[in-house]
C-alpha cells in the first residue's frame, strides 16, 4: 500500500474486476470510501466504454494483499468461484466477513456459491447481496435496490453500512439460500425473455417465463428452507422487473442468438452467457438432488448445450407449465 493510504483496518476488498465489481469500486470510492480491487489482470485495459477508476481505487493482481482486510466483496461469475474461493481459502483469516454478488450455482454440483466457498475455505461468515443492482445503474448514479442476506447479523449490518446512501437502497434478510436461489433464476429467466422478445410474443409470454421463473425458484429454494416472501421482495419480483424493462445484457443477447440458431456450447450462446448456462445446469442437478420438477430450467440446459429449435422448445416449457399441479 501506498504512503498516507487508509489502514487496513478501515479498506475493504472488492475480489474481482466484473463490471459490477469495477462499479461498485467506483460508486464507494467517490463517496471517499478507500478500495483495493482485486483483478487476476491488473494490468488489463478497461473494458470498451467502462468509466476510469477513482484514483482512491487500489488495483492489486496480489491476493493476499486484497484478503488482508476484515469485509471482503466478491465479484467474480458464479461460473468462476470455486478456483478464486480455493485460491482465497490459502489466504484468508476464519474471522472475516465475505459477502459475495454472483447469480447462478455451480454447474456440475448445483451447489450454491456460499457453499462452494465454504468448502473451499476457512471462512464461515458468509452473505449474499442480490436485488436490482446494475452496473450501469450505479455508474449513472441512479436508485439500486439491493438485499443482503447472511445468517450473521455481523454480516448484514457491516454491508448495510457499508452500501447505503440516498441512492443505494438495502434491505437486510436471513434467508441466504432464497437470495441465492432467486438471483440464479434473473439468469435463467433473463435468457428466456431474451428468447420471448426475438420471437415477438408479447408481454403475456414476458410474463409467463418471468412468473414461472419465480415459482421454480421458489419451489427449488422452499427445499433448501428458504422464506417465500424473499421472491416478492428485491431479490425476487424486483430484480425480475429491472431485468424485463432494461433488457440490454449478455443473457437477453443469448435468447436472441438461440432463436437465430446459433451454435450451443462455447461456441455460441453458452459463451455469451455462462452463468445463465451454469445456472440452469446447476439448478437442474439440485432439482433432481432434492425432486422438485424444473421445466424453465431444464429446457434453457438443454437449448444451451444441445442446441435446437427454441420456439419449439419454448412452447414445450409453457405446455408443462399449463399442465403442472402446484
Amino acid at each position: 500500500m501506498s504512503a498516507g493510504a487508509a489502514p487496513a483496518e478501515s479498506r475493504f476488498a472488492i475480489l474481482g474486476a466484473t463490471g459490477l465489481g469495477r462499479a461498485l469500486a467506483r460508486k464507494l470510492a467517490r463517496g471517499g470510501t478507500p478500495v483495493t480491487l482485486w483483478s487476476p489482470e491488473p494490468t488489463a485495459p478497461s473494458p470498451a466504454g467502462d468509466p476510469p477508476l477513482p484514483e482512491a481505487v487500489e488495483v492489486t493482481g496480489d491476493l493476499s494483499l486484497a484478503a488482508r482486510y476484515d469485509l471482503l466483496v466478491l465479484c467474480v461469475a458464479a461460473h468462476a468461484v470455486r478456483p478464486v474461493a480455493r485460491a482465497l481459502g490459502e489466504v484468508a483469516r476464519g474471522d472475516q466477513v465475505l459477502v459475495h454478488a454472483a447469480r447462478g450455482l455451480e454447474a456440475t454440483t448445483g451447489l450454491t456459491v456460499s457453499a462452494v466457498v465454504q468448502e473451499e475455505s476457512c471462512l464461515r461468515k458468509i452473505g449474499v447481496i442480490g436485488g436490482a443492482l446494475r452496473a450501469g445503474a450505479l455508474d449513472r448514479g441512479r436508485v439500486v435496490a439491493a438485499v443482503v442476506a447472511s445468517r450473521f447479523d455481523e454480516v448484514t449490518s457491516r454491508v448495510a453500512a457499508l452500501l447505503r446512501s440516498p441512492s443505494f437502497r438495502v434491505l437486510c434478510s436471513q434467508d441466504v439460500p432464497g437470495v441465492e436461489i432467486a438471483g440464479a433464476y434473473r439468469s435463467i429467466a433473463a435468457v428466456w425473455i431474451g428468447v420471448v422478445d426475438a420471437l415477438d410474443l408479447g408481454p403475456a409470454a414476458r410474463a409467463m417465463v418471468m412468473t414461472e421463473g419465480l415459482s421454480e425458484a421458489a419451489r427449488l429454494a422452499a427445499r433448501l428452507g428458504a422464506d417465500p416472501l424473499t421472491f416478492t421482495g428485491y431479490a425476487g419480483v424486483g430484480d425480475l422487473v429491472a431485468t424485463a424493462a432494461d433488457p440490454a445484457g449478455k443473457e437477453h443477447e443469448a435468447g436472441a442468438m438461440l432463436v437465430r440458431g446459433v451454435a450451443p456450447g462455447v461456441a455460441g450462446a453458452a459463451a455469451v452467457a455462462p452463468e445463465a448456462a451454469a445456472a440452469a445446469a446447476g439448478a437442474c442437478v439440485l432439482a433432481a438432488c432434492l425432486g422438485v420438477k424444473v421445466p424453465g430450467a431444464e429446457g434453457l440446459r438443454r437449448l444451451l448445450a444441445e442446441g435446437g429449435d427454441a420456439d419449439a422448445m419454448l412452447r414445450a416449457v409453457f405446455d408443462e407449465i399449463s399442465g403442472a399441479t402446484r
